[in-house]
């Protein structure tokens, strides 16, 4: 009965996600000229825009070289550059419709998990991945945020604001993290709660029959800690940027393609709240969610609701064409094995 009643709401959150995309779309055409639209894409230059989907692959480069050096900072294992972005791709292909990229998260987790061991290690690595790339964006958000043109209502002003209270709370945390590793004392009450955590685990192991396999996982919160607090950390806020930075050039570069001229410092403001927005799991691959924050945020600094939605269908290619790189690697690896590391 519990499983039955999981399967249904397994679906209906399933539907609702679907729906949720479908009706934003529904509200996008319904509101756009097609006539504009239709001219807006006749005049574009497909060689920029070619330009700007090769934009896509190096996304993923900077990304899985960002994965690869929080793996070796937890790890000390020197993971090739081929086996770690070969598999980023396969993450990509196999999590595309998943919401807020969970599939690719979850399937880095099992397979690094699977071979170097310490599923909760590479979970951390995922989590200070994001924190990183929160502080990342935030910063970008919070210095561009009174020098950018942008109008806003009272009520939009307090979500950009938000920007500031995360900021803050991330750089709270690590430096809470930091005082915590090197204060001794307090060093000691997370011993004491590393304990306590693995005589829990213990119990739940009796409980659901797993033997000796969870209790003799060895869990510290200080192994998973110490690299936030090693100054080589600034790698990745400086990888995390370049994400960023590479994500702001490629909508240029769309932009530029459609004629349409806009200053660069507004797709540097734009790429980190599209990407904080888009790791939300509301729809499948950001179906619709998309479209309608191009055009909502966008439309902030009066770009039309064609060229917007232009841009967004643009990036969205850019994304199916890692996906695609990711299959294509899938089943080369099908034919010829697993690439080594």
């Amino acid at each position: 009965m519990n499983t039955s009643k999981q399967n249904q709401k397994k679906w209906i959150g399933t539907g609702i996600r679907w729906l949720i995309g479908i009706f934003i779309l529904y509200l996008v055409f319904k509101n756009i000229d097609f006539n504009q639209f239709k001219l807006s894409i006749a005049k574009s230059n497909p060689w920029l825009i070619i330009l700007g989907l090769g934009h896509a692959p190096i996304l993923i480069l900077i990304a899985a070289t960002r994965w690869r050096f929080l793996m070796n900072q937890y790890f000390k294992a020197d993971l090739s550059v081929n086996f770690v972005l070969n598999h980023y791709w396969k993450g990509l292909a196999l999590g595309f419709f998943t919401p807020a990229s969970l599939g690719l998260d979850a399937y880095r987790i099992v397979i690094m998990g699977t071979r170097l061991g310490e599923y909760g290690a590479n979970t951390a690595i995922i989590v200070v991945e994001k924190l990183m790339a929160l502080i990342t964006c935030m910063s970008i958000i919070v210095v561009l945020y009174p020098i950018v043109p942008i109008k806003l209502t009272p009520e939009l002003g307090k979500v950009f604001y938000l920007a500031y209270i995360l900021l803050f709370a991330s750089i709270v945390l690590i430096f809470g993290i930091i005082i915590v590793l090197r204060n001794k004392m307090l060093s000691l009450l997370l011993e004491k709660f590393e304990k306590y955590v693995a005589r829990i685990l213990s119990k739940i192991s009796d409980k659901i029959k797993m033997g000796a396999e969870l209790k003799t996982t060895k869990f510290s919160f200080r192994a998973l800690a110490e690299p936030l607090a090693n100054p080589r950390i600034a790698i990745v806020i400086v990888l995390s940027f370049g994400i960023q930075l590479v994500s702001a050039i490629k909508s240029q570069v769309f932009f530029c393609a459609l004629g349409y001229n806009i200053p660069f410092i507004v797709n540097l403001f734009a790429a980190p709240m599209i990407y904080f927005i888009f790791i939300l799991p509301v729809s499948f691959g950001s179906l619709g969610i998309r479209e309608g924050v191009y055009i909502l945020l966008y439309g902030l600094f009066g770009v039309p609701i064609e060229v917007a939605l232009i841009v967004s269908f643009l990036n969205l290619s850019g994304m199916l064409l890692n996906s695609l790189i990711g299959g294509i690697i899938m089943l080369v690896s099908n034919h010829s094995g697993t690439v080594a590391a």
